[in-house]
C-alpha cells in the first residue's frame, strides 16, 4: 500500500519528461523509505530463518515492539516523502498559475477544519496509510 501510494502521488504530481535535477529533493526522503523496507525486510528473514527456531520462537512470540517500531517508522516516513513529492511537483512546473492552485490545495491539508478524525480519514486516510481503524 505504502509503494502504491507513493506511486499514485509521484503519477500525480510530477512530470516524468522534466529533467531530474529537479527532483533532486525526493532523493533523501526516498533512500530512507528504502532503508526502512529493507530493515523490515531483514527483520522479516530474520523471523523465518530455520538455524536455532526454537530460542527464537520463545524470544518473538511476545515480542510486539520490534514490529511496531518498523510500523511506526514507516507510518512517519510516508508523510515526508509526500511531502517532498509535492515540493517537488511545485518545483518542476512551470506554469505559475499551476504552481498557485497546487500550493492552495496542499496548504489546506493543515487548516483547522481537517482535525476531524472522519473527514482527514475520508480525504487523506488513504494517502497517509492511516485505516479505518
Amino acid at each position: 500500500l505504502a509503494y502504491e501510494t507513493i506511486a499514485d502521488e509521484m503519477r500525480s504530481n510530477l512530470r516524468f519528461e522534466e529533467k531530474p535535477n529537479k527532483w533532486k529533493v525526493l532523493e533523501q526522503p526516498l533512500k530512507e523509505l528504502c532503508k526502512i523496507f529493507q530493515e523490515f525486510e531483514a527483520y522479516i528473514r530474520n523471523c523465518f530463518e530455520n538455524r536455532d527456531w526454537w530460542a527464537k520462537a520463545l524470544t518473538l512470540c511476545n515480542n510486539r515492539d520490534s514490529v511496531e517500531f518498523h510500523i511506526h517508522n514507516l507510518l512517519v516516513c510516508i508523510p515526508i516523502v509526500i511531502e517532498a513529492i509535492e515540493i517537488a511537483g511545485e518545483l518542476s512546473s512551470c506554469d505559475e498559475d499551476e504552481v498557485n492552485k497546487r500550493r492552495m490545495v496542499w496548504s489546506r491539508k493543515y487548516h483547522n477544519e481537517w482535525n476531524d478524525p472522519k473527514l482527514f480519514q475520508w480525504k487523506f486516510g488513504r494517502q497517509y496509510l492511516v485505516s479505518d481503524d
